[in-house]
């Protein structure tokens, strides 16, 4: 551990007309005095939170906070548990204001055999992407990054005990969002003039907080003529008035209207249904 060096200094005078001895201090004057071989360990991420099915890119920020040049980094990340997956090629190291790629020796956990080395004060920063599991229920993920260095006059296999050691760690809270996908579908592929058809619209929230504000637009064919709007969710329905939604003069369904029933598309939770289903019934 670094060491705090303390300095004070002292005078002692006297003048003409005096024998009294005077005497000042002065101020304190501090110096760290840094162990001979020291690291500082730090991870971040280009993220404030998470989402399944999305990328994190992290950060591992190295400095030789020691005496002596430091080399044989292993850099090992153990990835939450298999919550996140490394994305294969996406590692690069940032030293001495160069960028090059770097391969993983192994991926569970995720290890990096560097063989930069960094002499008094000087850094790197590893960085590397990875996947969220889209079906992870997680409400956090902790990555615990560990630094290994020896000094670089000590040989591979040589005086082990030389080794230094230092941690980090980085948690990241699941992100409250909502996140509504829409897919469209019909119930009849061949049709005649005159013919009944209906459009369904499925709303999905992939989030996890209920999607509010929902309005819907639909550019209908030239050919079709919408009679009915109606609306599904956990198993309530509800047809809406002809005055809660609207159809222009290009066939542009909108619904609702301002006044209209609100539509919600609610998150996924035990026991609900995380989708919205609309169907426009008409003819041609």
């Amino acid at each position: 551990m670094a060491q705090t060096i303390t300095n004070q200094s002292q005078v002692s005078f006297s003048y003409a007309g005096t024998t009294d001895i005077k005497t000042n201090t002065s101020n304190i004057v501090t110096t760290t005095m840094n162990d001979r071989l020291s690291i500082e360990v730090d991870k971040t991420s280009t993220t404030e939170c998470f989402r399944p099915g999305e990328i994190i890119i992290y950060f591992v920020h190295i400095k030789n906070t020691g005496c002596q040049c430091l080399g044989r980094f292993l850099v090992s990340d153990n990835l939450c548990d298999n919550d996140v997956t490394y994305v294969e090629g996406s590692a690069r190291l940032y030293i001495g204001g160069s960028m090059h790629m770097v391969t993983p020796t192994s991926i569970s956990p995720l290890e990096f055999e560097l063989t930069e080395q960094l002499s008094r004060e000087e850094e790197m920063f590893l960085q590397y992407t990875v996947t969220v599991a889209s079906n992870s229920e997680a409400e956090q993920i902790t990555n615990h990054v560990c630094v290994e260095a020896y000094p670089c006059s000590c040989r591979c296999g040589e005086n082990s005990s030389e080794c230094i050691k230092e941690s980090a760690c980085l948690t990241l809270d699941r992100c409250q969002y909502a996140e509504v996908l829409i897919t469209k579908s019909n119930t009849r592929d061949n049709i005649c003039c005159g013919d009944e058809l209906d459009y369904f619209i499925t709303l999905t929230n992939t989030g996890n907080i209920d999607a509010t504000n929902v309005v819907v637009t639909d550019a209908m064919p030239a050919t079709f003529t919408a009679t009915e709007v109606h609306m599904e969710n956990n198993g309530e329905h509800y047809q809406f008035l002809p005055g809660e939604y609207s159809i222009d003069a290009n066939n542009l369904l909108t619904v609702p209207v301002l006044g209209g029933r609100a539509i919600l598309v609610p998150s996924l939770k035990p026991g609900y249904d995380n989708t919205t289903r609309l169907r426009i019934h008409g003819h041609v």
